[in-house]
């Protein structure tokens, strides 16, 4: 995903200001990039790609944020989320949260050496059952 399709996911974007908007760009950074963490610079690249007035002195607004627990500074000089801005963020977003298996309806051990989609199908059974959907989970396991 581009950064203008990003944009476009977060209701009244246009309407945003400029500091409002930076832990976003991190949460793309991050999040949708897959880096490992962000720099002042990189937050200036997505202000710059989308051809919107930056926020005056980026460093200075993620030095406070720090300090405010929004984001954290890590060893390489880089900055990366808080998991409770992150959580804010994915919940602006509507982003689906990833569920993991709890095996307490069978061992996902059983499938091992079979085909990815059986091994798929059996994770997405056993999810059912976990989040109480019964008839779904037995439809998934026939």
């Amino acid at each position: 995903m581009d950064i203008e399709t990003f944009a476009a996911k977060i209701e009244d974007f246009d309407k945003i200001s400029s500091s409002e908007i930076i832990p976003f760009f991190g949460y793309f950074l991050t999040k949708i990039e897959s880096n490992i963490s962000f720099t002042a610079k990189d937050i200036e690249g997505c202000f710059i790609k989308l051809h919107i007035p930056k926020y005056s002195n980026i460093s200075a607004y993620l030095s406070k944020a720090v300090k405010k627990k929004t984001f954290l500074r890590n060893k390489l000089g880089g900055y990366n989320l808080s998991l409770a801005e992150s959580k804010r963020i994915d919940e602006i977003l509507r982003m689906p949260r990833k569920v993991v298996p709890m095996e307490n309806l069978f061992p996902l051990e059983l499938f091992d050496n079979t085909r990815d989609y059986l091994k798929k199908t059996a994770k997405q059974a056993i999810i059912c059952y976990d989040m109480g959907a019964y008839d779904a989970c037995l439809v998934m396991i026939r």
